[in-house]
């Protein structure tokens, strides 16, 4: 039987190891923070919008640089945006609600300052998606051997 017959792939590709992983999805979170709370910071002071508008977009903005970073450098994934950009997005709706809650209380209970606020939920919340990501949004399908 040859191998187009048999449908398997000429060459195996060995998932990344966890040390990889943990580099990759330190150096794209660590941008992906910078990017949130600048673009909060901006779009709160330079375009005027309320905190959790201005926080919101923040965390789309942030968020599609990260899926893509996660997505290309961090997990390799092989093909199949349908399902693991539908992951990610259900992941993000969480987090969005996460996000304003999070700084509703924070900046607009405790007078926190919008830069802390901001940086604190950028601090906590990558141990939490380094978790799901690894074991929900980027997981692949193993194929039968």
């Amino acid at each position: 039987m040859s191998n187009s017959q048999s449908n398997q792939p000429i060459i195996k590709v060995q998932p990344p190891s966890l040390f990889r992983k943990v580099f990759w999805f330190g150096v794209v979170g660590v941008l992906a923070a910078a990017v949130y709370v600048l673009a909060s910071l901006i779009f709160s002071r330079v375009f005027q919008l309320e905190t959790q508008w201005a926080t919101g977009v923040a965390v789309i903005i942030a968020a599609i640089l990260s899926y893509f970073g996660q997505y290309y450098l961090t997990f390799q994934v092989q093909g199949h945006h349908h399902i693991h950009g539908t992951r990610f997005t259900m992941q993000l709706i969480v987090v969005l609600v996460l996000n304003a809650l999070f700084i509703k209380v924070a900046h607009d209970h405790f007078m926190m300052p919008l830069w802390l606020a901001t940086s604190a939920f950028a601090v906590f919340m990558p141990v939490g998606n380094f978790i799901i990501y690894q074991g929900f949004t980027f997981r692949q399908q193993r194929s039968p051997s």
